[in-house]
Order: C-alpha cells, then sequence, then structure tokens
C-alpha cells in the first residue's frame, strides 16, 4: 500500500478489515518523514535493536 503527503505528518489509522474481536480498537500511527529523517530513525533503531545499519533502498526508486 502506498501513501503520499505533501509535508512530514502523522496520521492515526484504524484496521482496515475485519480481523477477530476488538477489531473496532485496533489504532496506530502513520508517521510520514522527509528521507534524511527516516534514515536517522532507521539508524537508530538498528543500533538500538543490536543489527548493523544498513540503509534501505529508496522507496521512490524501487517503484520505478
Amino acid at each position: 500500500m502506498w501513501f503520499s503527503t505533501p509535508e512530514p505528518n502523522s496520521f492515526d489509522i484504524a484496521c482496515a478489515e475485519y480481523c477477530g474481536l476488538r477489531h473496532s480498537y485496533m489504532y496506530t500511527k502513520v508517521v510520514a518523514m522527509t528521507p534524511a529523517d527516516f534514515n536517522a530513525w532507521y539508524q537508530e533503531a538498528s543500533l538500538k535493536a543490536g543489527r548493523p545499519y544498513e540503509p534501505i533502498p529508496s522507496l521512490a526508486a524501487a517503484r520505478n
């Protein structure tokens, strides 16, 4: 699924498919970041998880 937003922002979302009890309580958040902010977040999360940081390819490049 692809999302597009004109600027970085966060969006509250709800589960879009009936998947069991308490389905209506399944909420989460999508956070749209600049590529630089995402890479910084990803690097920090990788290090906290004890995994080596390996940059991932750009999603924009993957779509082409």
